[in-house]
């Protein structure tokens, strides 16, 4: 029989192999906070593929652009098996992420945007037993804790005036004697801006409005740092509208 015949049937019984042990499941989409949802409200869409009783997985952004890749052992893709590795819109590496059932096990690393080392940690079953943190230019960063807080600029106290300072009562709700304590949602963004500003459901929708407003006026923020990164940070504040009796 010819050679090259040999050659094709070989690899027709490759390709069959390879397509009867795995499987493409349906597209699922995702939104900011991870939540299956349909395709028009996404952030994120995932393709998943089952093989040797494993679910490989890929995460995109919706322009396409690769978020994440790794595999899970479950069903219910809850339980890490292996190298997960994460990526910024941009494209870029941003973490190598290496799991055990689903513990952190073996070496785990974060980069910066420009693509050097922020921190390299070592785990054995969740449990941090080495690490090194790294500045942006490459030299060894011997002081940043593991995970630093978003912070307002001069601290709390500062902060605490500038919503005083800042709150207008509005009239309408000064003469309706409309009082209450409003939450406000906002992320503090790794270059210190605010965004997505959102008042938790209140009563009264005016003093939502008065304390988004005074959310978006703020300056920028020293952004949190993760493993030694600058992160995008979700915040939650109070702020009280009371009348004087």
């Amino acid at each position: 029989m010819n050679k090259n015949i040999i050659g094709l049937i070989f690899l027709f019984f490759v390709s069959l192999n390879s397509f009867v042990n795995s499987r493409e499941q349906d597209t699922i989409f995702y939104n900011e906070d991870w939540e299956t949802v349909s395709r028009s409200k996404a952030s994120y869409y995932r393709l998943v593929i089952l093989k040797e009783a494993k679910y490989f997985v890929t995460d995109y952004f919706m322009n396409g652009k690769i978020q994440m890749t790794g595999s899970y052992s479950d069903k219910e893709m809850k339980i890490r098996e292996g190298i997960f590795l994460y990526y910024s819109k941009k494209g870029n590496l941003t973490s190598k992420e290496e799991f055990k059932n689903n513990k952190y096990d073996g070496k785990s690393s974060w980069f910066y945007e420009n693509g050097v080392t922020a921190s390299n940690e070592f785990y054995v079953q969740d449990s941090l037993t080495n690490y090194r943190f790294y500045n942006s230019d490459g030299t060894v960063d011997s002081i940043s804790p593991m995970e630093v807080e978003a912070t307002f600029p001069g601290g709390n106290e500062a902060l605490s005036q500038f919503i005083i300072h800042n709150v207008k009562y509005p009239e309408k709700a000064i003469r309706k004697n409309q009082q209450e304590r409003v939450f406000v949602k906002f992320v503090v963004e790794t270059n210190g801006k605010i965004s997505n500003v959102q008042a938790e459901k209140c009563k009264y929708p005016l003093l939502g409005f008065e304390a988004e407003r005074v959310i978006k006026l703020m300056p920028r923020w020293k952004c949190g740092k993760y493993h030694n990164v600058p992160c995008r940070t979700w915040m939650k504040m109070p702020i009280n509208f009371t009348l004087e009796k």
